[in-house]
């Protein structure tokens, strides 16, 4: 039996993970040429005459083909974009949506043959992440325009329904399920395509203060958007030290997903209630 289903879809790798009843969760495997893997690679690989092949998959075939087809890869990062509408791959017109869908009706496929239907309910949504702020938006109507386009790929695919969660919260739902006292945190979230950082207060105390329908509820809300000069100076010096590590330098396109938390407990405890 399971109680809930995280979905996340991102620009590089997306994952399934199913939780229990008793507070465990088991991530989902997908098939790749070295066997089973929890990590499923975003992208879509094309040949003249032949279906689409996603996943870990579709970069073995591409690396196998004597002729490449086409490989198409970061799709998430375009989900803001208003110039992306269609693309033609082999005299076949597809969109953006057409194109993600794709992806995430595999993954379901995937999902339901380790786990059972990937339908949620209207008392037990399956969880989406989503990151604050989409790459390439500049406005909170460019951000609503990405997640109108996801979420229709989302039913597209035949999962749902769906509530979406911001991506560092939901890292601190995890860490704050740890927690026998207060703290303020700083939550960095490095992906293919965002990086997002926020501040925020977990903890017993926090946990009751974040009601729903309370003041401080929806500061909490408010705290997972800010993203201030000081945030962006912090991701940038963050981002040019962890890109020494990566093969050819370039930190956003080639260099694997990572996760830092930096508890602030020391210098900026936050205060009991």
């Amino acid at each position: 039996m399971r109680v809930g289903i995280g979905l996340d879809f991102g620009t590089t790798n997306s994952s399934i993970a199913i939780a229990r009843p008793d507070r465990s969760s088991e991530a989902v495997l997908f098939a790749s040429g070295e066997g089973k893997t929890e990590t499923y690679r975003s992208v879509l690989y094309f040949e003249p005459k032949s279906p689409a092949t996603t996943g870990p998959l579709a970069i073995e075939r591409y690396l196998a083909a004597d002729e490449k087809g086409r490989l198409i890869q970061s799709l998430k990062s375009f989900l803001a974009s208003r110039l992306f509408t269609s693309t033609n791959v082999f005299g076949r017109q597809y969109t953006l949506e057409d194109l993600i869908t794709i992806i995430l009706r595999d993954l379901r496929t995937q999902a339901e043959a380790q786990s059972g239907l990937m339908a949620g309910s209207s008392d037990a949504p399956i969880v989406v992440g989503r990151p604050v702020r989409y790459s390439n938006a500049n406005s909170a109507e460019d951000n609503e325009f990405a997640l109108s386009r996801l979420k229709k790929a989302i039913e597209k695919a035949g999962i749902g329904p769906v509530v979406f969660e911001f991506e560092p919260v939901a890292a601190a739902y995890f860490y704050e399920s740890t927690l026998d006292h207060d703290e303020l945190i700083m939550i960095g979230d490095f992906g293919g395509g965002t990086s997002d950082f926020s501040l925020l207060r977990v903890g017993p105390s926090a946990r009751r203060d974040r009601e729903p329908d309370t003041e401080l509820h929806r500061q909490w809300q408010r705290q997972t958007r800010a993203r201030t000069d000081p945030t962006r100076r912090l991701q940038f010096s963050l981002e040019q030290t962890l890109s020494r590590s990566c093969r050819d330098r370039r930190w956003e396109h080639r260099c694997p997903r990572r996760s830092l938390r930096l508890s602030l407990r020391d210098s900026a405890r936050a205060p009991s209630r």
